[in-house]
């Protein structure tokens, strides 16, 4: 019986690590992003180019994804699915920093007097932005298979 305790207290640790890793995946990947984004809206020569902007956008987000990544598989073993997990859970986490951050503070002050729900929408209502769930989704995944044949060859 204390054996069994021990092994349910030694699981718990494990996936609690990993959620705490997983977090801070989500929240480092997040916090990249704003800052990404806040500078590639200062930036004159992309003032009014609301594609282009997101087009250097997404090309950017490839190196910070991939090195968050590599960071995040050299705690565990990388595998396709744990890509996958990874990649949804950082969109969740995201999603919620947005909605507790991002929103109330910068976009609902941008409607001039409108709502939360104004705000929201400025920001869920682009397809831009679901273009960037797709390409962190991908590339996590991405990750997980290329990474696990490096981690699988050097064993």
């Amino acid at each position: 019986l204390l054996l069994l305790r021990l092994h349910n207290i030694l699981i718990f640790i494990y996936f609690s690590m990993k959620l705490s890793r997983t977090l801070a995946f989500g929240v480092m990947l997040w916090i990249s992003i704003f800052v990404l984004y806040s500078i590639l809206l200062s930036l004159p020569f992309l003032g009014g180019r609301d594609v282009l902007l997101h087009v250097v956008f997404w090309i950017l987000l490839i190196p910070i994804v991939i090195g968050l990544t590599k960071w995040y598989f050299k705690a565990g073993e990388p595998r396709i699915s744990r890509g996958l997990v990874l990649g949804l859970s950082s969109i969740v986490i995201g999603v919620l920093l947005d909605v507790l951050i991002t929103v109330p503070f910068f976009l609902v002050p941008q409607t001039q007097g409108g709502t939360f729900a104004d705000g929201a929408l400025l920001l869920f209502g682009d397809w831009k932005l679901y273009i960037g769930f797709v390409e962190v989704i991908l590339l996590c995944l991405w990750a997980g298979f290329e990474f696990d044949k490096t981690f699988s060859r050097a064993k």
